[in-house]
C-alpha cells in the first residue's frame, strides 16, 4: 500500500501545504487576503476544494484548485464555487468528481449544497442545488473537517457526517422569602 498524499494547514493567514512520500514541507495554496481551510482532495488527487475565509464574520469562499505535485498554485488558476457573502465549506466530492458538496448558510440555515461542474474543465455548471435542508432551529450543522469534528465519508449514494443538536430550558420561579 502507497503512502497517500495528504494536505496540512500551517501559519496565519492559514496556508495549505502537502505531505508527500518524499522529504520535505511544500505550501502549495496560499493567499494574502484569505485564510485557507477545510482541504479536499478530489477522488483523482488532481484537484482540491477549500474554504477562503476573507474576515472574522465566518463567511467564506469555496474554491476549487488544479493539484499540481508539490508546485504552488497561482490563484489565477483557483475558481470560484460558491461566493463569500455566507459561511461555506467544503464536505467533500462526488465519487466521480463531477460534483462538489459544500455547507452553506445561503438560505439562513447550515444546509447540504453541492455545485455540479463540468467533467472536462472543472468549471461550475449551472446554480448551487440544495441537496439535504437542515432548517430545525435546534439541528446546527458541525464545520466539517475541523479540529473535534468527525469528519466525513462520500460514496456513490450516501453522505456521512456529524451533526451537533441543541436544546435548551427556560424554567421559571417565584421567589419567597
Amino acid at each position: 500500500m502507497g503512502f497517500r498524499l495528504r494536505l496540512y494547514r500551517t501559519g496565519l493567514p492559514r496556508k495549505i501545504g502537502v505531505l508527500g512520500s518524499t522529504p520535505g514541507e511544500k505550501i502549495v495554496l496560499e493567499h494574502p487576503k484569505y485564510s485557507l481551510n477545510q482541504p479536499r482532495f478530489s477522488p483523482d488527487d488532481r484537484w482540491i476544494a477549500l474554504m477562503g475565509e476573507s474576515g472574522s464574520g465566518g463567511t467564506g469562499t469555496l474554491f476549487i484548485a488544479p493539484f499540481q505535485g508539490k508546485a504552488e498554485i497561482p490563484f489565477a488558476e483557483w475558481r470560484a464555487i460558491a461566493d463569500g457573502s455566507t459561511y461555506n465549506a467544503p464536505a467533500g466530492w462526488s465519487p466521480d468528481g463531477n460534483l462538489v458538496y459544500f455547507m452553506s448558510g445561503r438560505d439562513g440555515s447550515r444546509c447540504l449544497w453541492a455545485q455540479r461542474l463540468d467533467p472536462a474543465t472543472k468549471r461550475a455548471q449551472g446554480a448551487p442545488f440544495e441537496v439535504q435542508p437542515f432548517h430545525r432551529a435546534q439541528v446546527y450543522s458541525m464545520l466539517l473537517g475541523e479540529p473535534g469534528s468527525a469528519g466525513n465519508a462520500m460514496a456513490r449514494d450516501k453522505i456521512v457526517f456529524s451533526m451537533v443538536e441543541t436544546t435548551g430550558n427556560i424554567w421559571m420561579a417565584t421567589l419567597e422569602k
